[in-house]
């Protein structure tokens, strides 16, 4: 193929140069529609989408989200959720990974797969703000709560917790600021009302 590819010429003296790259590259994602329509693309007249010519020219900038694309929805969170022999942080350090979690969101562009339940990673995702969404990835890394239980204490939808879940994650690979496995297990509510001996699973002051 790559032979095939780099034998190919024309009668105005185009030359081809192709070698094999062998490295490995992530399957069905697509660019954003905002930045495919920047690209200085001019579409040729017979099937234009699939054949078109890109100017030597920097694309057009990309509008930036709208300010209500960055409203987050309201924390659900129990105060006494974010206690630090829960959630392995002191307040401010939860704040600053927080912020490093937003910043790392804002900095990589969204994805989309080509499934049915296609995921944009956006700022922005379902009923469950941001802050709700680390928290809740932390608790079930860190103590391997189950989600049925985060979701009950979150009040959130039915998947909401999982999605968040698999959206966090590599976010803090990306980070990387792996979230430490306790050396037991708080599956319940109960199992992590008594790491800090609450009784009964009501917010409590700290």
């Amino acid at each position: 193929m790559v032979n095939t590819i780099g034998a190919t010429t024309t009668r105005t003296g185009l030359a081809i140069h192709a070698e094999f790259d062998p490295g490995s590259y992530p399957t069905g994602l697509t660019v954003p529609d905002a930045v495919m329509d920047s690209l200085p693309l001019t579409e040729h007249e017979w099937h234009g989408k699939w054949n078109y010519t890109l100017r030597p020219e920097p694309p057009a900038a990309v509008a930036a989200p709208r300010s209500e694309d960055r409203t987050q929805p309201e924390d659900r969170a129990p105060n006494w959720l974010h206690h630090p022999v829960i959630c392995g942080m002191e307040t401010h350090e939860f704040a600053a990974l927080l912020a490093d979690v937003e910043q790392y969101i804002l900095d990589h562009p969204p994805i989309s797969l080509h499934h049915k339940r296609a995921r944009h990673r956006t700022l922005r995702r379902g009923p469950l703000s941001l802050s709700d969404r680390l928290l809740a990835t932390v608790i079930r890394h860190r103590w391997k709560t189950q989600v049925r239980t985060l979701t009950a204490l979150l009040g959130s939808p039915r998947e909401a917790v999982g999605d968040a879940v698999h959206e966090i994650t590599p976010v803090l690979e990306g980070l990387s600021h792996p979230i430490k496995p306790a050396p037991i297990t708080a599956a319940t509510a109960q199992d992590l009302a008594n790491l800090i001996g609450q009784h009964g699973t009501k917010p409590m002051s700290y």
